[in-house]
């Protein structure tokens, strides 16, 4: 029951409540989040936050099937038991697996009785993941972002000085290339390539050179990789 200018609620019973954004709300999600990992001892999980990811290998497709659903189950009852519900609209699966293989998949993956979607790409905590792991989907979300600032930092470049635009750099550039970039860095050479020639193009935007300038030494001028 509570009271709001004049304006009395009517009473009414609950079985769980807590305040929100109180010190016991962040209590019960670690509560809940750190006992999750004990649910199996089949799959390995990944938790951050309210996001969880669950990761199981195996050779055979069948016996990969019949665990993984298996060990949703023990997830559904879990769920119930601590009263929380899972975002189904969410929730996908994806398959690791070489370029090379190219098998028809079957896998049918259930929670609760609703099918899991697969997919053949994913966001986990901001980097893109395919199931080639070629990093081609994270590199060209990068070179997108990366493509936009470049329009922002060569119009600044008519009234502001060269530092200026070195900030810039590092403000609007330089965060999307070094998140994860030890993760998605490691691919080939071929698929980074992209990304080196919008560095050129900005590092050039920033001398105030033209646009068919050397770039080594203006690499090694401004610190920049």
């Amino acid at each position: 029951m509570g009271q709001s200018q004049k304006y009395l609620s009517c009473k009414a019973s609950i079985n769980v409540y807590c305040i929100e954004h109180s010190y016991c709300v962040y209590c019960y999600v670690l509560l809940y989040i750190n006992d999750l990992c004990n649910v199996s001892k089949v799959v390995d999980f990944i938790l951050f936050a309210d996001d969880t990811n669950i990761f199981f290998s195996h050779k055979d497709f069948n016996s990969l099937s019949e665990t993984l659903n298996s060990e949703m189950c023990k997830l559904t009852q879990w769920c119930r038991a601590n009263k929380l519900s899972i975002n189904f609209k969410k929730s996908n699966f994806m398959v690791f697996r070489p370029r090379q293989r190219r098998q028809t998949l079957d896998l049918s993956i259930q929670i609760d009785n609703n099918n899991i979607d697969c997919v053949k790409e994913t966001v986990l905590l901001g980097v893109i993941l395919d199931e080639h792991l070629s990093w081609k989907p994270h590199i060209l979300s990068v070179c997108r972002k990366i493509s936009k600032s470049i329009g922002i930092i060569y119009k600044s470049s008519f009234c502001l000085p060269k530092t200026s635009l070195h900030c810039l750099y590092y403000s609007l550039v330089y965060p999307y290339l070094i998140y994860c970039v030890s993760v998605w860095g490691s691919t080939y050479q071929s698929n980074l390539s992209r990304v080196f020639i919008l560095q050129k193009k900005i590092i050039r935007i920033i001398s105030k050179v033209s646009f068919d300038s050397h770039t080594d030494v203006l690499f090694k001028e401004y610190g920049i990789l």
